[in-house]
């Protein structure tokens, strides 16, 4: 018997407050927290730590939907992508003069010590990162 492969996926993405999306998607690229990682339909199963970034997903419609995550956990199975972040929101959402004050405050702060410094590093990484995700959205509305 021949094997039907599945053309969509079910993703679901949610914040511990909200829940970002929920619907059928033909591809999804997401961060891990060491690079970027792709999903297509009848993907093997993996359930891996996700990095800050941005998930990009292709609907069924060609429609590109663009999420800021920071941080999380994803799980594929077959027919469903699970993604559980620490925070996240559409790309759309980001305010782009408070992604510019989050940078500046981040490369402003002082730190000493070994922990410290690693989570200014972190920081100002996730600062950059939302900054660009904000004005890649504002450039893409202003077209």
């Amino acid at each position: 018997m021949e094997e039907r492969l599945e053309k969509a996926l079910r993703l679901s993405i949610a914040t511990p407050s909200d829940s970002l999306y929920t619907g059928n998607v033909s591809s999804v690229r997401f961060p891990l927290e060491d690079g970027f990682a792709s999903a297509l339909p009848s993907h093997s199963p993996l359930a891996a730590s996700l990095g800050c970034g941005g998930i990009l997903t292709l609907t069924e419609d060609k429609t590109n939907r663009h999420f800021f995550l920071e941080g999380g956990f994803i799980e594929i199975s077959l027919k469903n992508i699970s993604v559980l972040a620490n925070a996240g929101l559409p790309v759309e959402k980001i305010d782009l003069t408070g992604a510019e004050k989050e940078l500046e405050d981040a490369l402003a702060e002082k730190a000493s010590g070994d922990r410290a410094i690693e989570r200014r590093l972190k920081r100002i990484q996730a600062a950059r990162i939302r900054l660009r995700a904000a004005k890649s959205a504002n450039l893409l509305s202003s077209n």
